[in-house]
């Protein structure tokens, strides 16, 4: 309601509660605009530890909104195939089946970094993104193949991976 971040929690949740959880169909509605009786902030979706329940789909969206997801656990995929988002914001989340979002266009910056953690494989094949790529002290697992794939994708600024940085996986 007034552009700052909606803290439900100051760590990522260990497990979901009543106090906690929040559907990826809500996230979806927010970071599309809402609608006339719940108008979200120019600021965008600014969430904080949350434990989001369904996945996150974007597929093909013109998003007007950034996203921040800032120690949230992500139980389902993520996924924004061509989508479009003026930001999107991880740090210190969990997505425990990782992040589809190949042809993804971001107008400013991807920050997946300090604790961010994909325990599947995180796609931004032919990703565009006008600034900056930060993945400090992010971890991506995928043990049996590619943990990180970002095939052509195209970076206007900065591309950070130090701050322990692993991947468990291939990175691509």
């Amino acid at each position: 309601v007034n552009g700052e971040p909606y803290e439900i929690a100051k760590t990522r949740p260990e497990s979901a509660s009543l106090n906690n959880f929040v559907r990826g169909r809500f996230i979806r509605f927010l970071v599309l605009g809402g609608d006339a009786e719940n108008p979200v902030h120019e600021n965008g979706v600014q969430l904080v530890g949350a434990w989001i329940e369904d996945e996150i789909y974007l597929n093909f969206c013109n998003c007007p909104y950034p996203l921040i997801l800032q120690n949230c656990h992500i139980s389902e995929q993520f996924i924004a195939q061509d989508a479009s988002l003026p930001l999107l914001k991880m740090t210190g989340s969990k997505l425990c089946k990782g992040l589809i979002a190949n042809g993804i266009k971001i107008a400013s910056r991807v920050v997946l970094d300090e604790g961010f953690t994909a325990d599947d494989k995180v796609e931004l094949i032919g990703a565009k993104i006008d600034g900056q790529l930060a993945c400090n002290g992010a971890t991506f697992n995928n043990q049996t193949g590619n943990a990180f794939v970002m095939d052509r994708i195209k970076i206007a600024g900065s591309v950070y991976f130090n701050k322990k940085f692993i991947a468990n996986g291939q990175v691509k």
